[in-house]
């Protein structure tokens, strides 16, 4: 035997006032203990921990089978060895395993949802979740069960009755009417019905797109414990843009991600997920490509205000609230995707799987407010644009998928045919999308869990301590720019600014198109050529700025930007009228100017080689707001 200590984690990612778990009941085994199949009737043991949350049956079970030798119950952390797993809480165990054992390869779970009749979650795939190898190396396991998995063992009709339902008036077990049904997908506890009524279960409802019920966790025991989740209710709006008579969007598909989520690539295929979206408003091709990626966790749809299908219709506004744990890389990032109606296969959905910063590495809430235009309506390239009465979605056609294939590639929508039937009609009169100025939709995200952090706190470094500032989470909108602070303590008379990049190394483009790194010639007079704002310490107001881009700062020693341009074009180290930069490699004395202090501020210091390097000879804090 060589044993191996394996601590078993099972963290309740349930809303506050939502679902509990019994004690769960685990088993280490061969890959033959079965713990349920969907569409046949549950055993007694399993009938038992669905309907009362009791072990002992399925101890039994385990045990008789053959299958494995270690099996044991995580109760909640309350101290009672009956207590259940509340919102919130973590509950673990460590059991002795022996790594070469074939009976200990494989891990089984199950527990009662709580309050129910008899909805339970476990895993019905014996070999689903493999913890040791053929040689006995550990593997370990981590996931997530979601609502989407919760079972009804089809033994106890779920009436809610006081009498029957666990951990809501029942008192003792086995007191509901038989069902005598199969084991099956749960169908949600009943609407207005008394648990959900309940202030205590309001939260409750585990069929809501993105719910999460628990996380479970395999590892060794010397491996540090997982850290608590961080749970946040995060709103996503969608308000329609469109004029009067202008175009429509199915329900809005959103997903939470690492960032590595790729709804699309313009040039390449689509998807089938995002051709089904694309084609019909169907989201649910998508949703199983994001959930099977293994890039997020939490995804959903944002319907219209009339009805769970409805679309977004000029003027509407349509949200939806999700719970996402901001301690997770996954939870950083959104992406959405929904098709344009009426059509054949417009789209609108963000190709950029990092463009919508949600959550920062740190696990700030940055939320995210920014605007759809026409000119980003794309088409998926997988039906012909004919709009003709059978296949061109609301507008005639009654079932999906009926277009002639196109077998393109994404691509900007070129817009409807001129006087063809859709412009043609009344009702979408206005619909031309590709008119200058037309707006799509606004999207935003917001949170009344934790403080946004406003945009002038993406003041940040690059990695390398060379200060940025980063909006392009908010697309192409106005910014407005509000200058807290401008203090100047230098001899000199300074001017300081923001300009635009390419990326956070410090790329520019020139006026010929060439791109420019810090060090190369002509880098100078093209980071002024994309300046954006210019402050001297008499500045108390700047122009709003188009948001969508990264910037960095500069300061121009004793001097105006123009003079630098006709004086010092080649940035050559003098005493003055000389540029530097936050990049070091862009300064002809390749030392520090720039510095990022707290409070959303830049310090500059304006003399050669860092001067006396008190980086007070001109400062500013800003923030920025979307106008």
């Amino acid at each position: 035997m060589a044993p191996v200590d394996v601590r078993v984690t099972i963290e309740n990612l349930a809303p506050a006032n939502g679902t509990l778990l019994t004690p769960v009941w685990v088993g280490f085994h061969n890959g033959n203990f079965d713990t349920y199949d969907r569409g046949r009737p549950a055993s007694p043991g399993l009938e038992s921990i669905a309907e009362d949350g009791a072990t002992d049956l399925i101890s039994r079970e385990f045990t008789l089978s053959g299958s494995g030798s270690v099996e044991g119950v995580i109760a909640g952390p309350g101290g009672n060895t009956n207590g259940p797993i509340d919102p919130g809480e973590i509950a673990t165990a460590t059991f002795t395993i022996d790594n070469q054992d074939p009976r200990s390869r494989f891990f089984n779970y199950a527990a009662m949802v709580l309050p129910s009749n008899d909805a339970f979650v476990a895993n019905g795939n014996p070999t689903a979740h493999r913890i040791f190898d053929e040689q006995g190396n550990f593997i370990g396991a981590e996931f997530i069960v979601f609502g989407g998995e919760v079972l009804d063992a089809g033994t106890e009709v779920n009436d809610e009755a006081e009498n029957s339902t666990a951990f809501f008036g029942q008192t003792v077990p086995n007191t509901g009417t038989p069902e005598d049904g199969l084991v099956q997908t749960h169908p949600g506890f009943i609407p207005n019905g008394r648990i959900l009524s309940a202030p205590q279960f309001a939260n409750g409802d585990f069929t809501a797109s993105g719910y999460q019920v628990a996380r479970i966790t395999i590892g060794t025991a010397n491996q540090p414990a997982p850290t608590p989740p961080d749970l946040i209710e995060v709103t996503v709006n969608v308000e329609s843009l469109t004029p009067n008579n202008g175009t429509l969007l199915t329900p809005v598909w959103v997903g939470f991600h690492d960032g590595s989520f790729d709804t699309y690539d313009r040039g390449r295929p689509a998807s089938p997920g995002l051709e089904s979206i694309a084609e019909d408003g169907d989201v649910s091709g998508i949703s199983r490509e994001f959930l099977s990626s293994g890039a997020g966790l939490v995804d959903g749809t944002i319907a219209g205000p009339v009805g769970a299908d409805g679309p977004i219709d000029p003027g509407e506004t349509a949200s939806f609230t999700f719970t996402v744990d901001r301690s997770l890389a996954s939870s950083r990032y959104l992406n959405y995707a929904s098709m344009v109606l009426p059509s054949n296969d417009a789209f609108i959905a963000n190709g950029d799987p990092t463009a919508i910063e949600i959550i920062d590495e740190n696990g700030n809430f940055l939320g995210a407010n920014f605007v759809v235009s026409g000119s980003e309506v794309l088409d998926a390239g997988t039906e012909v644009n004919d709009e003709a009465a059978n296949s061109t979605a609301f507008f005639g056609q009654t079932v999906p998928n009926t277009g002639t294939d196109q077998n393109g590639v994404v691509r900007t929508h070129p817009g409807f045919v001129p006087n063809g039937r859709i412009l043609s009609a009344p009702q979408f009169s206005n619909g031309d999308f590709t008119q200058p100025g037309y707006q799509v939709a606004r999207i935003t995200v917001t949170t009344n869990d934790v403080p946004t952090v406003p945009l002038g706190a993406r003041f940040q470094d690059n990695g390398r301590g060379e200060p940025i500032v980063d909006l392009r989470g908010i697309g192409a909108q106005q910014v407005q720019v509000s200058l807290a602070e401008v203090t100047s303590d230098a001899v000199f008379n300074n001017v300081v600014g923001l300009y635009a990049i390419e990326d956070t190394l410090g790329t520019v483009v020139d006026e010929f198109g060439n791109r420019l790194t810090p060090g190369d010639a002509g880098y100078a007079v093209a980071a002024m050529g994309q300046r954006v704002i210019t402050i001297d310490q008499n500045t108390t107001t700047v122009q709003p700025i188009t948001g969508g881009n990264l910037l960095a700062p500069f300061i121009i020693a004793n001097n105006t930007v123009e003079q630098f341009l006709a004086q010092n074009p080649n940035n050559e180290q003098r005493d003055d009228t000389v540029a530097y930069f936050s990049f070091l490699g862009a300064n002809p004395d390749r030392s520090e100017h720039v510095r990022l202090q707290g409070n959303n501020t830049f310090a500059f210091e304006d003399l050669a080689f860092g001067g006396d390097l008190d980086f007070n000879d001109l400062f500013f804090r800003a923030e920025f707001s979307v106008v």
